[in-house]
């Protein structure tokens, strides 16, 4: 079994601070604009989907 030293924990650590920033962070900030404007349309040309 492989164990996790400090040190190891401290060298993966700007990876996963990474991977967020990269990833997580637009989707947490491009996703809500999107989905109003969708509703917005939505709503106001009242068409069923």
């Amino acid at each position: 079994m492989i164990e996790l030293s400090s040190f190891h924990a401290s060298a993966l650590w700007p990876h996963i601070v990474a991977f967020y920033a990269a990833t997580l962070l637009p989707l947490i900030v491009g996703l809500p604009p999107i989905i109003a404007i969708m509703e917005s349309v939505y709503v106001m040309t009242e068409r069923e989907i």
